[in-house]
């Protein structure tokens, strides 16, 4: 069995990190510096997945002091949501998928998709809509700029009809 250090060593994972520093420019993606060493950074891990087996936007180039805060970041949110409820963390995910649709470019125009209502929930406070608005959208495709437009009030919704059972 390859430990994960042997993988790091692979000519895969060696040609997918250069493509991944290439493409930041030899820049850290968190702080733009590119005096310090950089590290490709996974944004997510998945069991039985090989390094260089991930999105290029799974991967971050991000300077050595860039990749210790966030994975400090990321430890101290495991420890902060080791024991809430599943319901909880469905919320959070919510709010996490939002986050990223309003902070990266690219995200507003990918579609919302099918989410849980403690999903919907979430990303109903941060966009201040309702739950049942974020239920419709994602049902029919819409993308995470259409919810925007709509929840500001700069589009309008035909045929949307808010029922109690949608939550909201």
């Amino acid at each position: 069995m390859t430990t994960y250090s042997e993988k790091l060593k692979d000519p895969r994972w060696q040609r997918k990190r250069l493509e991944i520093l290439d493409a930041a420019g030899w820049e850290c993606t968190s702080c733009g510096d590119g005096t310090k060493t950089l590290h490709v950074h996974h944004a997510y891990y998945e069991r039985g997945r090989d390094p260089w087996d991930y999105p290029d936007d799974a991967l971050h180039a991000l300077c050595m002091d860039c990749h210790a805060a966030i994975e400090e970041a990321r430890r101290n949110l495991l420890r902060a949501t080791a024991d809430m409820a599943p319901s909880n963390l469905r919320l959070l995910i919510g709010l996490a998928k939002a986050w990223r649709a309003i902070a990266t470019p690219t995200a507003a125009a990918e579609p919302i998709g099918l989410v849980s209502t403690e999903e919907a929930d979430g990303i109903a406070v941060l966009f201040c809509c309702s739950t049942a608005l974020v239920t419709w959208l994602g049902d029919r495709g819409s993308t995470w700029r259409d919810l925007e437009l709509v929840a500001q009030g700069k589009r309008p919704v035909p045929n949307f009809e808010p029922s109690e059972s949608l939550g909201g």
